[in-house]
């Protein structure tokens, strides 16, 4: 009998029989043979399968309600929904956009942020509670509203670099309705001094104590700056005169120690913006005498030392410091240990390792690398994030890009050259992202590459060579590319020309190439800038700093568009920004030339920020979307379009 029925269910599963009639079976089995467990199994996926279908039938009509505006009846739907499976984000997702159809927002934001808790890697990949924060704008600070922030600043990893910025700014423009950012605002200005100090009363005194003590417990504030760029000016200013307050009252050991993670959390905000913000000859000098107490040993306790030693960090980058070499690693907080001295550290080994190619005998290059060996660029933590592999002829095809042939993909494995890697970002992504591929990065300055051996080593990424070099030097390689990208370095070349020539002799047959240049349209706010820093011969990290405070303060410049570029926010960004050692720019018409003269196919602009449907809205056509004539008529009429640079693809035919 047993085995008559056991013969039934498994002709019933091969012959996908109803599941109803299949588990009638298997209970019947079951009834005598309880713990088989080759039959409980196929009674369980029964059930899961049916729940599965069950659910799919309720979404199917909670979408239906939604589509309808039947809103209500979508409400309490998903609130049953919830009731039996109260660990599935969709339903609270779907549960959020009802509530945001029906203007109930903070119910919404309520929705999103259980959704985002559940399963952070459903947020990574339908941005819904992003999404939601980016597109609304509350008039008063609420902590619930603080919490959508919260939640997502505290998963920067699933954020990526790009979302991580553009959400932390959104953030801090959230938090200036903050009560506490409110009164502090008032002594926020770059005139205050130690005098100011002694002339107030000990009520103020103590009110400034308080607002910053709150601060330092007010987890959205903190989030927004331990690792990420501070692009507000008025939040900039804010921690400019935190920060001062605090040196001066750094012998307060009371008020320190119940102050001591935002004194740490502001070394990494530093550490990251490259030490951009004003120092004022007040603060230099307190913090010379602080110095030279640690470095002579009058600090004795090993508490104050760490303290004193995370005030200096709110200045300066010490990774090189012989008080830190004085003092064991397990004294001081993890974080800043990590990213402030165990990181450069890292990276000085690695350089070791790097090889090099052909000598840097062109003047400007070595300048331009003595620039980058100073200010390396860019910083980052976190790579823009990628829901999953995929090979180089699915990522190409994604592009919308018009090719001429496409023998390309025929090659199991294709080779990768990055002309001008920097620090590895670009080179890591793409090494993240395309599985079928071996990248050759080459770049000028050893200590942007030892950044880069850094992340790729903590990514495990291993199909990246790392080269040190002049584009100028490529033929040196002996060796030609399937693809080659080179982006925001040939405008930094002597003889740009030169430089996309070099490269292109080193690029396949129908291979690919990826340019990003730099418009001069543009960039046309950015001359008086540039011509003033010329003027002022600026040569140290100093000099760089009090001048951009200069730009802050000065209300000469009618139209500061500059404060909008978010490498006005660290030192190494501002360099590269207005006082690079070399730079061109250019226009549609010379972009047409280049090709022209390299015997190359424009084969597309890289569709960044929804470009392409710009171009298409305005023309009304999508029909000379690869004819730069009539991207130049566009640009003209749009003359920030490519703010970002042009980015574009080629073809070698």
């Amino acid at each position: 009998m047993s085995q008559n029925l056991l013969y039934k269910i498994d002709k019933a599963v091969k012959q996908n029989k109803d599941p109803n009639e299949i588990a009638i079976i298997c209970r019947q089995y079951l009834s005598k043979y309880p713990k088989n467990i080759r039959v409980l199994n196929i009674l369980k996926n029964i059930k899961l399968s049916q729940n599965k279908q069950i659910f799919s039938n309720h979404i199917l009509k909670l979408k239906q309600y939604i589509k309808s505006n039947q809103l209500q009846n979508a409400y309490d739907l998903s609130l049953e929904l919830i009731k039996t499976d109260d660990k599935n984000p969709l339903i609270y997702s779907i549960t959020g956009d009802i509530l945001v159809k029906s203007n109930h927002f903070l119910e919404a934001l309520n929705y999103y942020i259980k959704s985002a808790k559940i399963d952070p890697h459903f947020e990574k990949i339908n941005s819904k509670l992003y999404d939601f924060l980016m597109t609304t704008n509350p008039s008063e600070y609420m902590d619930e509203w603080a919490a959508g922030f919260e939640t997502l600043l505290s998963n920067k990893k699933h954020l990526g670099h790009t979302k991580l910025n553009l959400i932390t700014t959104k953030a801090i423009k959230y938090f200036k309705l903050n009560q506490t950012f409110k009164n502090l605002s008032k002594y926020s200005g770059n005139s205050f001094v130690s005098s100011n100090l002694k002339k107030m009363s000990e009520n103020e005194l103590t009110e400034i104590k308080e607002n910053i003590l709150t601060l330092s417990s007010i987890k959205v504030f903190l989030l927004c700056i331990e690792k990420c760029r501070v692009c507000d000016i008025q939040a900039e200013k804010i921690l400019t005169f935190v920060r001062k307050f605090i040196l001066l009252n750094i012998y307060d050991e009371v008020f320190s120690i119940k102050i001591n993670n935002l004194i740490e959390i502001l070394a990494l905000n530093s550490f990251f913006n490259d030490y951009i913000f004003f120092i004022s000859e007040e603060e230099t000098i307190k913090l010379n005498e602080i110095e030279n107490k640690l470095q002579f040993n009058k600090i004795r306790k090993t508490q104050d030392k760490v303290s004193k030693i995370l005030a200096l960090s709110m200045y300066r980058n010490l990774s090189n410091s012989p008080i830190i070499k004085n003092l064991k690693p397990e004294y001081l907080p993890l974080k800043f240990y990590k990213y402030c001295i165990s990181n450069p550290f890292k990276e000085k080994k690695l350089i070791k390792s790097v090889k090099t190619f052909g000598k840097i005998e062109n003047k400007v290059s070595s300048k331009v690398k003595n620039q980058y060996e100073i200010f390396p660029y860019p910083q980052w933590i976190y790579s823009d994030t990628y829901l999953q592999k995929t090979n180089f002829k699915e990522y190409i095809n994604t592009l919308g890009l018009k090719l001429s042939n496409y023998n390309i993909f025929k090659k199991f494995e294709k080779s990768i050259l990055i002309a001008g890697c920097g620090t590895g970002k670009e080179t890591v992504e793409y090494g993240e992202l395309i599985n079928d591929i071996n990248i050759t990065a080459v770049d000028l300055s050893s200590k942007s590459l030892g950044y880069a051996l850094r992340k790729c080593a903590e990514l495990k990424i291993k199909n990246i060579n790392f080269l040190q070099g002049d584009i100028l030097n490529l033929q040196d390689l002996n060796k030609t590319f399937d693809l080659v990208m080179s982006n925001g370095v040939i405008h930094h070349m002597e003889d740009p020309n030169a430089g996309v020539t070099s490269i292109n002799n080193c690029l396949k047959k129908n291979g690919l190439l990826k340019l990003s240049l730099y418009s001069e349209i543009a960039r046309r706010n950015l001359l008086e800038y540039q011509d003033l820093a010329k003027s002022e011969k600026i040569i140290s990290h100093l000099q760089l700093r009090n001048f951009r405070n200069k730009i802050i303060k000065c209300e000469d410049f009618k139209s500061k568009q500059i404060l909008d570029f978010g490498d006005f926010y660290n030192s190494s960004t501002f360099k590269d920004l207005i006082l690079h050692e070399q730079e061109h720019t250019f226009n549609i018409q010379k972009i047409k030339e280049l090709v022209k003269r390299l015997n190359l196919k424009f084969c597309g602009f890289q569709n960044t920020r929804g470009l392409y449907n710009k171009f298409i809205q305005h023309f009304r056509s999508s029909q000379n979307l690869y004819d730069l004539d009539y991207w130049a008529e566009f640009e003209e009429k749009y003359p920030d379009t490519f703010s970002s640079m042009y980015q574009f693809w080629c073809q070698k035919i």
